[in-house]
């Protein structure tokens, strides 16, 4: 009964890859390293597809993105071919674990957890994720705790703009998201709770700016650039920030930090689109320009086996009678053509 009693605290550091925290900047991360030292670590398969959206909720409530019906940030409306509709967490009917310990009567602080926006109903308190419109949405459950935050520390902060050219920008907004989810963070750490959770975003904007001017093996690095250390230096900066945490938070209590997925450097890119051409399984009723997005393209739907949706991991769809306005397959081949695709010769028929 006094195990049951502990209480557990899982901080997120979302797309954390193991060579970083295990290796490369263990020694500068005191306190991510006494956690690994003094207590358990392993490097754990991801989800498939190994991304933000399911991985975190698959984490959550112990379920596989296929079980989910999650397969990403953006999901293809049914019997559409490129309309589709943002992930939420109307979504996730499964329970997660905050749902789950609520209903014995355990409390929960759950922090930025993709995707819960919109929030839901729980024993205790939610702050929706990076997924959120903005800061003037219903962003809180209960709803009262939106004002509480903001009378504080200003409207929330869920997110910055990482795709673009101004890298002083994106790391003044990155540490100042930062600063301000972790002061939430300690905030509400003050209440009753037994789960507290929190998911940390910043870690996989870090990567995504700035991973060419770390990555020595990277074709765009240079060596001595200005952004060489801009990775290790906010880690450096969250690692303190757990630490805070961590002071001030019982010695009984158990704490857990994870990750969603890696990262890795990327050089060039595959076209699927253009392979499913080359193969015979996308059809086009006339040629397009290199280059052109799959949204913009001219497609013959009626003789079209096969299309992507690109991105990181391709999102391969298949053109499926009865389900898809144009069809063409059987459903009784699906199977099949899943089996060609994956060993990648030319189609039966084309």
């Amino acid at each position: 009964e006094e195990e049951m009693s502990r209480r557990l605290m899982i901080i997120g550091l979302d797309a954390a890859p193991p060579r970083l925290i295990y290796h490369d900047f263990k020694d500068q991360l005191p306190n991510i390293s006494t956690l690994i030292d003094e207590g358990s670590h392993a490097e754990m398969r991801s989800t498939d597809p190994p991304i933000t959206i399911p991985a975190w909720i698959s984490m959550m409530t112990g379920k596989t993105p296929g079980e989910l019906g999650l397969y990403g940030f953006r999901h293809r409306k049914p019997g559409e071919y490129q309309d589709y509709y943002i992930a939420s967490s109307r979504r996730v009917r499964e329970p997660a674990i905050w749902d789950e310990i609520g209903i014995k009567g355990k409390k929960s602080i759950i922090v930025g957890v993709p995707p819960t926006y919109p929030p839901k109903k729980i024993n205790g308190y939610m702050i929706s994720c990076f997924i959120t419109p903005s800061h003037k949405s219903q962003y809180t459950y209960p709803k009262q705790l939106k004002n509480e935050i903001e009378d504080r520390f200003g409207p929330y902060i869920f997110d910055v703009l990482f795709r673009i050219e101004d890298r002083d920008k994106v790391i003044k907004e990155l540490w100042q998201m930062t600063e301000y989810q972790f002061k939430v963070i300690e905030y509400l750490a003050k209440k009753k709770w037994d789960l507290l959770t929190y998911v940390n975003i910043g870690t996989d904007r870090i990567q995504h700016a700035f991973w060419g001017y770390m990555d020595k093996e990277h074709h765009k690095y240079t060596p001595g650039n200005k952004y060489e250390e801009t990775i290790l230096e906010y880690y450096k900066d969250v690692d303190r920030k757990i630490g805070e945490i961590i002071k001030k938070t019982p010695k009984d209590t158990v704490i857990m930090i994870v990750s969603d997925h890696g990262a890795k450097r990327m050089k060039g890119a595959f076209s699927i689109n253009q392979w499913l051409i080359e193969k015979g399984y996308l059809k086009l009723l006339e040629k397009q320009k290199e280059g052109t997005p799959i949204n913009e393209a001219k497609i013959d739907w009626r003789k079209t086996i096969a299309w992507g949706w690109g991105g990181y991991y391709a999102r391969i769809f298949l053109n499926q009678k009865n389900r898809e306005k144009n069809g063409v397959i059987e459903e009784e081949d699906r199977e099949d053509y899943i089996c060609l695709l994956y060993t990648s010769p030319s189609p039966r028929d084309s």
